[in-house]
């Protein structure tokens, strides 16, 4: 559908250059000087030319001809353009995307009427002269200043106004130009077709059929389309998805194009060596469900359609589309998923969530590597699993999964080719594309009907239970074991900032020992420990519970397979249980929000275990408030501001801090926050408000920012300070509440 006019105001607030960009677009000035709504459209004011070469767009009117697309669609003919070059864009390390002599020959850069940042569109990947790619000779690169009039198709890539890349070039270059008007389209062919395997839809056909359906929504009943191969973005490959994805077209160009995405081969079958690859020209009928996915892209559903015929050749199939085999079980112990089934169940998950339960999964081992086989380092092993132990039908694959018991290996039967085995634990859609176990939040339930306790989500001994309750001397005199659980109490010693993995001293009054590696669970990650200690603030000096085996490495004994209690001393935000009241919230208070206490030239809380703060940071006497304020350097990047780790709840939160510029060049600034998984910001996971633009290094500006944490979890909030301009920034008084609660202060 048509933007609605927020999500327009949204585009012209936001950045044009992705090639620089870390996590979100630089700010532009607000194309024209105002806006008239016609029906679901936005026309902006200012807008001049009709596109063609004797009265070419300028940069209000190309945005205006973007914005009457649906999202990522691409007009079907070509428009002049004409402007001064602004700036060229830069790639991740600052190097401008000019013309170049190599694979590319293309240059990437923003124009506008009179050469600056206001009312400016970006022309992406653009040819050289003469819609040639830029050779070393050719002539002049670009330099901002230049006059410039573009030819080119136009998009509305992800909700940004730009050209389509490789669809345009300079048809002149401060009046110098060198012809090359691409061919015109080819118009797209009436729809025909009534979308069954004797009358299948052309492009056109099955194109206007997916307009019918709701964004996402599968269409009720396979569907034939014919066409030929225009262009093919992931070949055959005989791996454990067998699928490919490409385009088809009814003339078999790259214009009107049907996206075939994850298709299977002939006969509805995965592809495996021998078999024939498709290639471009090739005549193709596809049969399959279809979707329009994120209500912008018509195209097949993931491994739901296959090949029906190649070149006039059919291998059977029917109407029924399944990868192999049938899915069965419903994932519980009584009545686990087979592979099939459990492909389906992850494959409907979010790209990297993972499910919110324990589910068991039943199959047999295909094979294991001797690399991936359990060892005593890491204790898991990683292998495929199917209905009948072959590779021929449907695979899950069981990625770092834990051994019987929910424990690491340490010793028994080694897992083998053909074992029938029943895997319990969590599963994600790693990546959006590989259906898999979490790693180490999964194990081997049963081995051949060999059964050994767990739990599913159970950690493990608890204080009280089977742990036995000792002093540090009493553990170094106890006995070397994996089996025996032992539960400490002592001061946290020799914690190094930014350990990666929990290493430390536990000291009590009768001695001290090496603890190697402290998970949040029993069978935990160690890559989680810096979640461990943002969420439970473990720092040296804090008394510290835990439960771990006597391990004695090279003769040095030490606490194995380690995992969190309770802690007392340090900054847990959640000691006591839930805080009632209304909102997300946590329920321990975050302090120096007004950047009066420092640790040399980091204010304290304002160093995160992840990379959500990237931005240096210096102490400066120009403050709203108190004595001191935190300047945030600048570049060519958006470098952040954020707050440590915190574990907050899911609501309605508001963030308020006062903010101006280090510098009479002025700065830029957008408040937001981002989930942190396993120790990592997600970093297609950072969640902005609008930007505060024009800061003067004269006044402070007061910055109010409303937003909603998802689900429970934890997170960092931020400040980006935007690499448009990329200068540096103040920031002081920070606060941050959730209805009645003040998180941070």
């Amino acid at each position: 559908m048509k933007k609605h006019f927020y999500r327009f105001m949204l585009v012209a607030l936001t950045a044009l250059a992705y090639t620089a960009c870390e996590d979100v677009p630089e700010p532009y000035d607000l194309p024209g000087k105002g806006t008239s709504v016609i029906g679901e459209e936005t026309e902006l004011e200012g807008g001049t030319g009709d596109g063609t070469l004797e009265n070419p767009f300028n940069a209000i009117a190309a945005t205006n001809a973007a914005n009457k697309l649906e999202n990522n669609e691409v007009s079907q003919q070509g428009y002049y353009i004409k402007g001064k070059v602004v700036s060229i864009a830069t790639d991740k390390n600052g190097v401008e995307l000019n013309f170049d002599q190599g694979t590319f020959g293309n240059a990437t850069f923003y124009i506008s009427d009179d050469g600056t940042r206001t009312n400016q569109f970006y022309c992406y990947r653009v040819l050289y002269l003469g819609n040639k790619k830029w050779e070393k000779g050719a002539g002049d690169v670009l330099k901002p200043g230049d006059d410039v009039i573009v030819y080119a198709k136009i998009t509305m890539y992800n909700s940004t106004p730009e050209t389509a890349a490789n669809e345009g070039f300079v048809y002149s270059l401060n009046g110098v130009n060198k012809g090359g008007e691409p061919t015109p389209p080819t118009p797209a062919a009436d729809p025909t077709g009534k979308g069954t395997q004797d009358d299948p839809y052309n492009v056109s056909a099955v194109l206007k059929y997916i307009a019918t359906l709701g964004s996402d929504v599968e269409s009720d009943k396979d569907i034939y389309i014919k066409g030929k191969v225009s262009k093919i973005t992931n070949p055959y490959a005989a791996d454990n998805f067998g699928n490919a994805t490409f385009y088809i077209s009814d003339d078999g160009n790259t214009s009107n194009e049907f996206y075939c995405y994850r298709t299977l081969y002939l006969g509805n079958t995965k592809y495996t060596s021998g078999k024939t690859q498709i290639k471009v020209g090739d005549e193709v009928i596809i049969c399959g469900k279809v979707t329009n996915y994120k209500g912008n892209t018509p195209e097949t559903v993931q491994n739901k359609s296959y090949l029906y015929s190649l070149n006039g050749v059919t291998d059977g199939g029917g109407d029924t589309p399944q990868p192999s085999g049938q899915p069965k079980g419903t994932g519980t112990l009584e009545d686990p998923y087979n592979a099939t089934a459990a492909n389906a169940f992850a494959s409907a998950l979010a790209a990297d969530a993972k499910s919110d339960k324990d589910i068991y999964i039943k199959g047999k081992i295909i094979d294991i590597e001797d690399k991936n086989q359990f060892n005593t380092q890491y204790g898991n092993c990683t292998f495929y699993i199917s209905d009948d132990g072959t590779d021929s039908g449907d695979k899950f694959y069981v990625f770092r999964t834990l051994y019987l018991g929910n424990v690491k290996y340490t010793s028994g039967d080694l897992p083998k080719k053909g074992d029938e085995v029943i895997i319990c634990g969590k599963v994600t859609n790693y990546k959006g594309n590989t259906p898999e176990t979490v790693a180490n939040e999964s194990y081997i339930y049963s081995l051949n009907g060999k059964t050994e306790g767990g739990g599913g989500d159970t950690p493990g001994p608890q204080p009280g239970g089977d742990a036995k309750v000792v002093t540090v001397a009493e553990f170094n005199a106890a006995e070397v074991s994996n089996d025996i659980w032992y539960q400490l109490t002592g001061t946290v010693k020799n914690l190094k900032d930014g350990d990666q993995y929990g290493n430390f001293d536990l000291e009590d009054e009768t001695g001290s020992v090496y603890v190697y590696g402290l998970l949040d669970k029993k069978g935990g990650d160690k890559k989680k420990f810096q979640d461990l200690v943002a969420a439970k603030g473990i720092k040296e000096g804090c008394k510290l519970t835990i439960i771990g085996n006597r391990g004695d490495y090279q003769g040095k004994i030490e606490v194995t397979n380690a995992y969190f209690v309770s802690i007392e001393g340090g900054d847990d935000p959640n000691p006591g249980g839930d805080t009632p009241g209304g909102g997300g919230q946590t329920t321990k208070e975050g302090t120096n929000g007004d950047f009066e206490s420092w640790t040399g030239d980091v204010p304290d809380n304002w160093k995160t275990a992840s990379t959500a703060g990237n931005a240096t940071l210096s102490k400066s006497t120009d403050a709203h408030g108190g004595s001191y304020s935190v300047k945030v350097g600048g570049a060519s990047q958006n470098k952040r501001l954020a707050y440590k780790e915190m574990q907050l709840k899911a609501g309605n939160y508001t963030m308020k801090f006062y903010v101006k510029a280090a510098t009479a060049e002025g700065g830029s600034v957008r408040p937001g926050f981002v989930a942190v998984n396993n120790g990592t910001a997600d970093s297609s996971g950072y969640k902005y408000g609008d930007y505060v633009n024009d800061l003067t290094n004269t006044s402070w500006v007061e910055v109010t920012h409303s937003f909603d944490i998802p689900s429970d979890g934890t997170y960092c909030v931020l400040i980006m300070n935007s690499k448009n301009p990329g200068k540096d920034v103040l920031i002081d008084d920070f606060t941050l509440v959730s209805g009645s609660n003040t998180i941070i202060k």
